[in-house]
C-alpha cells in the first residue's frame, strides 16, 4: 500500500507538470497563430501596393522605406534612407546576384514544402515533449497552407515563386525586408525590426507576457517548431511551465480511503484503487478526445474570423465560402456538445426518456431532411424503406439522436464506396420494430467490433490519424436505446457496416 501511495502521488505529480506543459504548449500555439494572422496580414496589404517610386512611408510607422535597386545595384526612392540602405546591403556583401540567391532559398516560405516532420499524423502520447513538438511542426504547416491560400486568393498569383512577383521575407544583415523581382531588379520593403516586433508581440502579450522574437535562418526552417508560418521570427516562450495546485484533494481523500479499506480488508483496498485508476483514465481520455475534437474547429474560426475582420477578404464568392465552412464547423461543435451533454446525462443517472407511440413512416419522414444534409457533406444519398403501419415506442427526441449518430458514422466511414449510399428499411420481429442502418463502406474490422460501443473507444493517436470524433457516438446510442426498452446492435453483413436499432412495438 505504501508503494502504491508513493506512485499515485508520483503520476498525479507527473500528470500536474504534464498538464501545465500542455497547457503552456497550447498557449504558445494559440499565440503563434495570433502573431502569424498580424504578419499575413502584413505581407498580404505589401503585396498590394504598386511601387510608386515616391513613397517616404513617413506616416507608417512599421515600415522605414519602398525602395528599388537596379540590375547595377542603384537604389532609387527610399528618401533619406538610401544611403543607409545601400550601406547595410554593402555590409551583408549580397548585391543584386546575391539578393536574388537568398529570395530562391527563402522561396521554401511561399512553397511551404520543408516541414517534413509534418507531413504525417501527430503519434506519440499528447504530454510528451516529442508529441508536442511533433504537433508544433504540424500547427505551423497548417498555418503555412492557410496564409499561402489567403496571399494567393487576396492577391491574384498563381504561385508564390520568386518569379510570381510575390514578396518573400528576408533577412539582410539583422534588419527585416520583403523582396519581389521587378523589371531587372528587385523592389523591396524595408520594415521596422522594433515596431514590427512589437506588433506581433502585444498579439501574445495576454499568453506569454516574457516572450520574445528571434529572427529565423534559412537552415532554422524546416526544423524549428517555434517559428512563424509568414515572415522568419522564432518564438522564444521565456518561461517554463509551473504545475498549480499539487495533488488533487480527492486523490488525498482516495489514499486515505484506501488505507482504512486495506486495513479492514485487503480486497477492498485492491478494489478502491483499481477503480481510481479507472477514473482516472475515463478523464483522460475524455480530456485529450475532446481538446483534439475541438482544436481544429476553433482553430479555424480564429484564423477565418481574422481574416474577415481585417478585410483581406473582399470578394463575395470568398467571404461566402468562409461562412459556410464556419457553419460547417459549427455544426461540427454542436453535435460534438450534445453528444457529451446526453452521455453525461445517463452518466448521472438521470430521468429515463419518456416513451410514447410514434409512427415510424412519419416519424423517418420528419427526420429525413437532417440525415440527408449530413450525408450530402459526403456525397452521399440516403434510401429509406418503410414498412406500412408499423409503430414502436420510444422518445422522438432520443430516436433522432441515436439515428444521427448512425447517419453520422456511414458519412465519415462510408464515404469512400462504389454506391455512395445508405440504407435504412424498417422490419418486424418478434414484438420488436428493427431500424436498419447499412452503408457500403469499408466496415469494422472483426478486431475492433468488441469495443466499438465502449465510450470514448478512440484513442487519442487514433482520434488523430482518422476520422473527427472523440468514440462516443455509439456507446451513447446503445445506453439511449437501453433506456427506451430497446438494444442498439452491430450486426454481420457482407459489405460495409449494419446496425440495428431495436424498440418495442406499440399495440395496434
Amino acid at each position: 500500500m505504501a508503494g502504491l501511495t508513493h506512485l499515485v502521488l508520483s503520476a498525479e505529480q507527473g500528470r500536474a507538470e504534464a498538464d501545465a506543459r500542455a497547457a503552456l504548449e497550447e498557449k504558445v500555439r494559440l499565440a503563434l497563430w495570433r502573431m502569424d494572422a498580424v504578419a499575413a496580414g502584413v505581407v498580404i496589404e505589401e503585396n498590394r501596393r504598386a511601387f510608386s517610386g515616391d513613397d517616404p512611408a513617413s506616416d507608417e510607422p512599421l515600415v522605414r522605406c519602398r525602395f528599388r535597386m537596379d540590375a547595377a545595384g542603384v537604389i532609387t526612392g527610399a528618401g533619406d534612407a538610401d544611403a543607409e540602405l545601400a550601406r547595410l546591403v554593402a555590409e551583408s556583401q549580397l548585391g543584386l546576384a546575391g539578393i536574388f540567391q537568398a529570395m530562391e532559398r527563402n522561396n521554401q516560405w511561399a512553397a511551404n514544402s520543408a516541414l517534413p516532420s509534418a507531413t504525417g499524423p501527430v503519434q506519440g502520447f499528447p504530454q510528451s515533449s516529442d508529441y508536442q513538438v511533433q504537433l508544433n511542426r504540424s500547427e505551423r504547416n497548417v498555418r503555412g497552407k492557410a496564409f499561402n491560400q489567403n496571399l494567393v486568393q487576396a492577391n491574384g498569383f498563381e504561385d508564390l515563386g520568386v518569379s510570381s512577383g510575390a514578396y518573400q521575407p528576408l533577412w539582410i544583415g539583422d534588419e527585416p525586408f520583403l523582396l519581389r523581382s521587378a523589371q531587372g531588379g528587385v523592389e523591396g520593403v524595408w520594415l521596422d525590426r522594433g515596431v514590427f516586433q512589437q506588433a506581433l508581440l502585444n498579439e501574445a502579450d495576454e499568453l506569454l507576457p516574457l516572450a520574445s522574437l528571434m529572427p529565423m535562418r534559412p537552415d532554422e526552417v524546416a526544423i524549428e517548431p517555434l517559428g512563424l508560418a509568414a515572415f522568419p521570427w522564432r518564438l522564444v516562450v521565456g518561461e517554463s511551465p509551473q504545475a498549480a495546485g499539487g495533488v488533487d484533494r480527492s486523490v488525498w481523500l482516495a489514499l486515505l480511503a484506501g488505507w482504512l479499506a486495506a486495513g479492514l480488508a485487503l480486497v477492498a483496498g485492491v478494489v478502491m484503487v483499481a477503480g481510481i485508476v479507472r477514473l482516472s483514465e475515463r478523464r483522460a481520455a475524455f480530456v485529450s478526445a475532446v481538446t483534439h475534437e475541438m482544436r481544429t474547429p476553433l482553430t479555424t474560426f480564429r484564423l477565418y474570423t481574422d481574416m474577415l475582420d481585417s478585410g483581406a477578404v473582399t470578394e463575395e464568392s470568398k467571404r461566402s465560402r468562409y461562412f459556410r465552412t464556419l457553419r460547417s464547423e459549427a455544426d461540427r461543435l454542436s453535435h460534438l456538445v450534445e453528444n457529451v451533454l446526453a452521455f453525461s446525462g445517463i452518466e448521472r443517472r438521470a430521468a429515463k426518456p419518456a416513451v410514447e407511440k410514434v409512427d415510424m413512416a412519419s416519424w423517418l419522414e420528419a427526420v429525413r431532411p437532417r440525415m440527408e444534409e449530413r450525408l450530402a457533406t459526403a456525397g452521399m444519398i440516403l434510401e429509406i424503406a418503410v414498412e406500412p403501419g408499423q409503430a414502436a415506442l420510444g422518445n422522438r427526441a432520443a430516436m433522432e439522436q441515436v439515428l444521427f449518430n448512425l447517419i453520422d458514422n456511414a458519412a465519415k466511414y462510408g464515404a469512400n464506396s462504389n454506391s455512395g449510399k445508405v440504407l435504412i428499411r424498417t422490419f418486424s420481429e418478434a414484438r420488436m420494430v428493427i431500424l436498419e442502418v447499412r452503408d457500403e463502406g469499408r466496415g469494422i474490422p472483426a478486431a475492433e467490433r468488441a469495443g466499438v460501443f465502449r465510450p470514448f473507444h478512440k484513442s487519442a493517436r487514433a482520434a488523430a490519424e482518422s476520422k473527427p470524433g472523440v468514440g462516443l457516438g455509439l456507446a451513447l446510442s446503445r445506453r439511449l436505446a437501453r433506456a427506451m426498452g430497446g438494444e442498439l446492435i452491430l450486426a454481420d453483413a457482407d459489405r460495409g457496416a449494419r446496425f440495428l436499432f431495436r424498440l418495442p412495438a406499440a399495440e395496434a
